[in-house]
C-alpha cells in the first residue's frame, strides 16, 4: 500500500448530484523527492455500471451551492479543465466565496448549469486552461458563448499567469 500517493475527486451531473469518482495514482518519490520516470501514473475512474465520467464536473463547495440553489452563479468563477488544476485553484479558494468547476471531456454545455445563462449579471468567469491545443479550442469555445454576455466579465488566464497573480500559497482572487 506504501507505493504513492493515491487521489480521488468525486465528480457531480450538472444539477450539483454526485455520480462518480475520479481516481490518480502518482508514484511514491524515493529519499531524494524523485519519482521514477518510467513509472507510470494511472487514471482510474469509478463510476455505477453503464455510466461514464464524460459530461461531469468538479465542484468546489461555494460551486455545489450556487449549482444546487438554482439561482444561478455568483462572484468569481473560475473554470478549468482536469483534476489537477481544479484541485489547486480549489484549494486555494479553501473557504472563500469563489465557485471553482473542473469540466471534464463533454461537459461544457452552452445552455444549462453551469453555462453562460446561469451566471449571474456582475460575475467575473476566469477561464484558466492548458496552454496546448485541446486547451486553447475549448478555451475559446467558452469565450464565444459568453460573447452576448454584456454584464459578465470574462477573462482566460493560463495556470502560470495564476499563479503570478496569486502567489502558490495566495487563494485566487482576480480583481
Amino acid at each position: 500500500f506504501n507505493k504513492g500517493h493515491r487521489l480521488a475527486v468525486p465528480l457531480w451531473d450538472h444539477k450539483g448530484a454526485m455520480r462518480g469518482f475520479r481516481f490518480r495514482w502518482y508514484p511514491k518519490p524515493d529519499e531524494h523527492g524523485k519519482s521514477d520516470p518510467k513509472a507510470k501514473r494511472e487514471l482510474k475512474c469509478l463510476v455505477p455500471k453503464g455510466y461514464t465520467t464524460r459530461g461531469l464536473l468538479m465542484l468546489n463547495q461555494a460551486a455545489r451551492q450556487m449549482v444546487n440553489s438554482g439561482q444561478g452563479l455568483s462572484g468569481n468563477i473560475f473554470l478549468t479543465e482536469g483534476e489537477m488544476d481544479y484541485l489547486d485553484l480549489a484549494t486555494r479558494a479553501g473557504n472563500q466565496t469563489a465557485a471553482v468547476i473542473g469540466y471534464t471531456v463533454g461537459a461544457w454545455q452552452e445552455h444549462g448549469s453551469p453555462g453562460p445563462d446561469t451566471v449571474n449579471d456582475g460575475s467575473r468567469v476566469i477561464i484558466v486552461w492548458d496552454n496546448d491545443e485541446a486547451g486553447i479550442r475549448m478555451r475559446d469555445k467558452i469565450q464565444a458563448s459568453f460573447r452576448d454576455r454584456e454584464g459578465v466579465d470574462v477573462v482566460a488566464l493560463t495556470a502560470e499567469q495564476i499563479d503570478s497573480l496569486t502567489g502558490r500559497e495566495g487563494a485566487p482572487n482576480v480583481h
